[in-house]
């Protein structure tokens, strides 16, 4: 399994979908069993919405919501 720090390091490329399909798998592996790590990439996905600042897909309004839900239940 992937550590803390490899996901913290590589989440941007995560997020950008630069990984192949075997790099994704591991690293959703990690984020299923680390509530810290899938909390940061939580937050991080939220700050790139909110300053418009990413380079992939702009959620949609109910993906939005969802994380909003989420940041306020953690």
């Amino acid at each position: 399994m992937l550590s803390c720090k490899h996901i913290a390091e590589n989440a941007t490329d995560y997020m950008e979908g630069r990984m192949n399909f075997f790099q994704r798998l591991k690293f959703r592996s990690h984020l299923r069993a680390c509530v810290h790590c899938g909390r940061f990439l939580r937050h991080i996905g939220l700050t790139c919405i909110v300053s418009g600042s990413c380079t992939h897909q702009t959620a949609t309004d109910q993906e939005v919501e969802a994380i909003l839900e989420m940041v306020k239940a953690a």
